[in-house]
């Protein structure tokens, strides 16, 4: 797997450091709506996943990108815009996927999404399949890095020959150190971002399960141990938080 040892990126004087590039960025970068097409795939298990896809003008070699999130983001932000964009100047068409109860609609099975979710990249890529792309490509922010780099490594033999390359970025490659990470003070507004959007999520789903979605104690939550013990591992058949984070990984893996 090719990485980047330097980067010839130098960012402007006014924008030292990466808490204030990845805000500044989050806040003020102006990135264009393209004219995505919107659809809805059907999932072996009865839910349903949202994606849209942009379409290159011209694109000979049948070629597609599948893009997918990070935690709690969507297929409309910006970096994911921005990156179906370029892609289009390169004369590709892009599929950018939505996790599920992240694309503007609450799905209709029990679960949600988590880090180690392959079976619906696995779907979208088969999909890209039946439509007769010859070239796949995989693409993949945070979470999403996550499951492109598990679904590639997990099991080889299932990944179509037309997945010709994947590129990842900021990617949690050990869930439990990720977490860890998270918990620092210096990192609290993004764990304040992400635990708030989260909680409209559980709020949303408990009134489809009640039971399998408590409320109780969900206001003082803090950490994602606490969210993941409460929830994400319960609901996606894991034992703890902990066990979550070892399985979900990619790292195992690469």
């Amino acid at each position: 797997m090719p990485y980047l040892e330097t980067s010839p990126y130098r960012a402007p004087l006014w924008l030292p450091g990466g808490q204030v590039q990845t805000i500044f960025s989050s806040l003020f970068r102006t990135v264009p709506v393209p004219p995505f097409e919107r659809f809805r795939l059907a999932t072996p298990d009865g839910d349903f996943i949202l994606a849209d896809r942009l379409r290159a003008a011209h694109n000979p070699d049948k070629t597609v990108v599948v893009l997918s999130h990070g935690l709690e983001g969507n297929s409309r932000r910006k970096y994911m815009r921005g990156m179906c964009l370029a892609f289009q100047a390169l004369g590709w068409d892009c599929l950018s996927r939505n996790f599920r109860t992240c694309g503007g609609e609450i799905n209709g099975t029990p679960g949600m999404y988590h880090s180690g979710q392959t079976e619906d990249l696995h779907c979208v890529v088969d999909f890209c399949v039946s439509e007769g792309y010859r070239r796949i490509l995989l693409v993949g922010f945070s979470m999403g890095g996550n499951q492109t780099l598990k679904y590639l490594g997990e099991e080889p033999e299932r990944v179509p020959p037309q997945v010709a390359g994947a590129a990842v970025f900021s990617v949690p490659c050990d869930l439990t150190g990720a977490a860890r990470a998270l918990d620092r003070p210096a990192n609290a507004v993004y764990r304040r971002y992400f635990m708030r959007t989260l909680r409209r999520k559980i709020r949303a789903k408990h009134l489809l399960y009640p039971d399998l979605y408590p409320l109780d104690g969900l206001d003082d939550m803090r950490t994602f141990a606490a969210f993941d013990n409460a929830y994400t591992a319960p609901l996606h058949a894991f034992a703890s938080a902990a066990d979550y984070w070892s399985k979900a990984s990619c790292l195992p893996h690469l």
